[in-house]
């Protein structure tokens, strides 16, 4: 993969899972989102051979609360768009690992913390990329 404007990361295959971090202009106060969604697209270049299950998008409030999301489908070699609402209809998951209710959601996005896009789908080597991520209100 070239770095045509997005991010990428190879995996050296140290252990865990790795995730995309956004940066400080995602913190804070998101509320006016609620109800809107995450959009961005995703790439990996692996054998997709070994995929695996892992909490896909997650987003940290303060409180220690948190929810996230795990995609329908991985993302492919070539560039997956995922649009995410930032509501119920969405699937999102609390820490107790129940779903998220609109109270959890609006709580969290008022005081974002930190907000994680998974960039590993695959056990063993890979390259994963991100771009175009973005809010987009109601």
């Amino acid at each position: 993969m070239d770095n045509s404007g997005y991010i990428f990361a190879d995996d050296d295959v140290t252990g865990g899972v790795w995730y995309f971090v956004a940066p400080g202009k995602f913190m804070g106060d998101q509320s006016e989102f609620v109800g809107g969604n995450l959009d961005f697209y995703l790439i990996q270049k692996s054998a997709l051979s070994d995929q695996f299950e892992s909490k896909d998008v997650i987003i940290e409030g303060g409180d220690n609360q948190e929810i996230y999301y795990y995609h329908s489908s991985y993302p492919d070699t070539t560039w997956t768009h995922y649009e995410i609402s930032l509501d119920t209809s969405a699937g999102w998951m609390n820490s107790s690992n129940t779903d998220a209710s609109p109270s959890e959601i609006q709580s969290v996005l008022s005081d974002v913390q930190s907000l994680r896009i998974r960039g590993e789908f695959e056990s063993g080597p890979d390259t994963g990329g991100l771009d175009k991520f973005q809010f987009i209100e109601e």
